[in-house]
């Protein structure tokens, strides 16, 4: 008699098991998003390892835009400065936006967690980012995340160099008909 116990209660262990299993194999997203790049088939092992993953998940309860500066002109680049910005699928348009701010790090100012002794990756300066709003938000909202185009924030410094810059981002804007890379 208590064998069959024995039985029945690993028998019951392994319904739990395949119930937690079960329930385990249910993805559910963190926030509004797309998953792209699905590599997830039924009968698929799925494992938490950072090297391989199932599915790219991409947020977009979130939209913002920014974009990547050399180092050298962050020293110009503050909150509230008009920008003007086109993007390679709108050909001909130009946006007005606003600095929001400049993102105060870059991946070069991490440290990775090695265990061992830091050494120096590149002295080449990285690209740093500034985050826009554009004055029509209906226009972020319709691109397709990860767009490209060209942006000119107007600083405080030689302000005459501005009607330069405003004709460049409007050849720009014309040239993206002609070159769509």
């Amino acid at each position: 008699m208590q064998s069959y116990q024995a039985q029945v209660n690993g028998l019951k262990a392994q319904i739990d098991g395949a119930e937690y299993n079960l329930v385990e194999t249910v993805v559910r997203a963190p926030a509004d998003g797309r998953v792209t790049n699905v590599g997830l088939r039924p009968g698929a092992r799925v494992a938490n390892l950072p090297l391989y993953r199932a599915m790219s998940f991409i947020d977009t309860s979130e939209l913002f835009l920014a974009s990547q500066i050399a180092q050298i002109y962050t020293r110009y680049i503050e909150p509230g400065q008009e920008a003007e910005v086109t993007f390679k699928a709108r050909p001909g348009q130009i946006y007005k936006a606003k600095v929001l701010y400049l993102l105060p790090v870059t991946a070069q100012g991490e440290i990775p967690v090695t265990g061992f002794a830091a050494q120096p990756q590149s002295t080449t300066p990285g690209p740093f980012f500034v985050r826009l709003e554009l004055e029509d938000p209906e226009v972020g909202a319709s691109l397709i995340p990860g767009s490209l185009g060209s942006v000119a924030i107007y600083t405080s410094k030689v302000e005459i160099a501005h009607i330069i810059r405003r004709v460049m981002i409007r050849v720009d804007a014309i040239m993206n008909y002609v070159d769509p890379t």
